[in-house]
């Protein structure tokens, strides 16, 4: 995303964003690539990925691969 964004506009847009720590609570990270983050959540084992924003660190859009849920 190249334009500055916050959290709040973020949610209204996509729902739940997670910092850079509650990512790390919530999810296992496998692979940056590009502005998308490769994740597998950590309560129920489903693979999936996240966009993400430079500054600051916000995680948002969660869309699970199909097959994984």
């Amino acid at each position: 995303m190249s334009e500055a964004i916050d959290r709040q506009s973020l949610e209204a847009k996509f729902g739940k964003v997670w910092s850079a720590e509650e990512l790390e609570q919530e999810f296992v990270v496998t692979a940056f690539v590009g502005s998308t983050v490769v994740v597998r959540r950590r309560a129920d084992a489903v693979v999936g990925t996240l966009e993400f924003t430079n500054r600051p660190h916000l995680f948002f859009n969660f869309q699970p691969n199909k097959g994984t849920e």
